[in-house]
């Protein structure tokens, strides 16, 4: 049984050394993809650092177009407000205008109207009166 035992031992101690030899071989699998992956990692951060500052450019351009259409905004509206308030001035000479002729020009027309009707009365009256002298 002796031998038996140191049989089974011998076995045991070959497993444990082939596993060991086995989990060394692993590991260096093992450690070699870390080492990959994080080359990997630096590589794609250094692609990264372009892509970020073009970001950043892209951003910085952004505000400046955004700024100046703010600016040309506020231009615009300061336009319209001052269009706005020259047509309401307008507006307001022409309504002035208007009613400083219309008053003295209805007064004319009334007046002339009156005019009329006073010369036909006088020339009816007097182509009657004619009228009557001779007959």
């Amino acid at each position: 049984m002796e031998i038996l035992k140191d049989i089974l031992l011998a076995i045991l101690i070959l497993s444990a050394s082939a596993l060991c030899i086995a989990l060394i071989f692993y590991l260096k699998k093992i450690t070699n993809s870390v080492h990959e992956i994080k080359d990997e990692i630096g590589r794609l951060g250094d692609k990264m650092e372009p892509l970020i500052e073009s970001v950043q450019t892209l951003s910085s351009s952004l505000t400046r177009t955004n700024d100046d259409i703010q600016e040309q905004l506020s231009k615009t509206g300061w336009i319209i407000d001052q269009v706005k308030m020259r047509l309401e001035s307008l507006f307001g000479f022409e309504e002035k205008v208007r009613d400083s002729f219309e008053s003295p020009v209805e007064k004319l027309l009334a007046n002339l109207t009156a005019l009329k009707g006073g010369v036909l009365s006088f020339f009816k009256a007097l182509f009657f009166k004619n009228k009557g002298d001779h007959q």
